[in-house]
């Protein structure tokens, strides 16, 4: 099996998993236990096969399969790509940052390792960096806009959300850090307009469930300059801890 290959079985694997298409997501993660290219790849099969979900993203489960699978640098990037930050993934990243500093996925993780521990300097060096590896994605500038929104810097912010809109203008991230800059620079009814355009039950589960993603940084800002969220019921994601099936939009 091509590496390429690999990666788009790890893909089809949460794509059936967020619907909750488990038959579907179990053949994924089978054909890549047998087939992988590598014992990494293999091993990450069977590590899709007992994940389960930690809000919108899998969570890696412990263990010697998430250790082999973290062991080998292609691997380890689609595991940073694919799961939920962890101290694993987050420890991984930077090792393979010393040997591979160009590596966009690891550059991605520790970038989300150095917001997690507000070492703002950090993730914004590796933000930049991370533009450069891939211009079109949007992960750099979610960085970016992320650590702007912790040093307060309303214009930076404004440039990495402005960015961000540009590869992907529905993107619910961007949309809800451009109603911050909106209202921030006194367009108050026109970033009310982006939150209502948003929709509230996706906003409230950021307010309400908080697991560590980085939007509850947002709707926090949300919050203190005085936006209206309206109280819904929740948009608890694609599989939530209690079993329920929901479609996360």
């Amino acid at each position: 099996m091509a590496r390429d290959i690999a990666e788009a079985l790890v893909w089809a694997w949460r794509a059936a998993a967020e619907r909750n298409q488990l038959d579907e997501a179990a053949r994924a993660a089978q054909a890549l236990a047998i087939s992988g290219p590598t014992p990494g790849w293999r091993a990450l099969g069977r590590v899709c096969a007992v994940s389960r979900f930690q809000a919108h993203d899998p969570a890696l489960p412990a263990g010697v399969d998430a250790a082999a699978a973290l062991a080998e640098p292609d691997s380890a990037g689609t595991v940073m790509a694919v799961f939920a930050p962890s101290a694993a993934i987050n420890a991984r990243a930077w090792e393979v940052l010393r040997d591979r500093p160009g590596d966009f996925w690891p550059l991605i993780a520790a970038g989300r390792a150095a917001l997690s521990q507000q070492d703002l300097t950090s993730a914004q060096h590796l933000g930049l960096v991370a533009s450069g590896a891939d211009p079109d994605s949007m992960y750099p500038p979610l960085i970016l806009a992320y650590e702007a929104l912790a040093r307060g810097d309303t214009a930076d912010l404004s440039r990495a959300v402005g960015r961000g809109l540009r590869i992907n203008p529905d993107h619910t991230e961007f949309q809800a850090l451009q109603a911050v800059t909106l209202v921030r620079a006194g367009h108050r009814a026109d970033a009310q307009a982006v939150i209502d355009r948003i929709g509230a039950a996706h906003l409230q589960f950021h307010l309400q469930h908080r697991v560590g993603h980085p939007m509850e940084r947002t709707v926090d800002a949300l919050v203190q300059t005085g936006l209206r969220i309206p109280v819904v019921t929740p948009d608890l994601g694609p599989l939530v801890p209690d079993g329920q099936s929901h479609r996360h939009h």
